[in-house]
């Protein structure tokens, strides 16, 4: 769990780590969907992989499920693609990314046997699943980011 960020000012304790509990204060008082853009910061390491400081668009819906929200995320996805870039079609490492929803669907454990066609559901413990992991020349590191 990240740190608050102390601050030594008058009036403000800390810096924002996320918007969720005011947002959910909202749609427990009635609003039906409810979004916040802004800056976060956690009071964690930094790396080229990660930086404590960034800007996030959290959101709320009462009501919805994780289909509603999947497909509010395309929607968005490929509307900022039109408006930025004048296309939902992209070019990303030589491949051309259609953004135009609905997007493929791919369940967890057919995404992993698909990817590395390890079925984790065979093995049943870690020390199964890692040696099949290395059998495989895969990297086993569980303390790597």
């Amino acid at each position: 769990i990240a740190e608050p960020v102390p601050l030594f000012r008058q009036g403000l304790e800390r810096l924002s780590q996320h918007g969720e509990l005011h947002l959910k204060r909202l749609i427990i008082g009635g609003l039906d969907k409810v979004y916040e853009l802004g800056r976060i910061f956690r009071n964690e390491g930094i790396s080229t992989k990660h930086n404590p400081e960034f800007t996030m668009l959290e959101s709320y819906e009462a009501y919805a499920d994780y289909n509603d929200v999947m497909k509010m995320l395309e929607e968005m996805v490929a509307e900022v693609s039109r408006q930025v870039l004048g296309t939902d079609r992209i070019e990303f490492n030589g491949n051309t990314l259609n953004l135009k929803p609905p997007w493929a669907r791919l369940g967890l454990r057919e995404t992993i046997i698909k990817y590395s066609g390890i079925d984790f559901i065979k093995y049943c413990d870690a020390d199964s699943l890692r040696a099949e992991m290395l059998k495989l020349k895969m990297e086993v590191d569980p303390k790597k980011d």
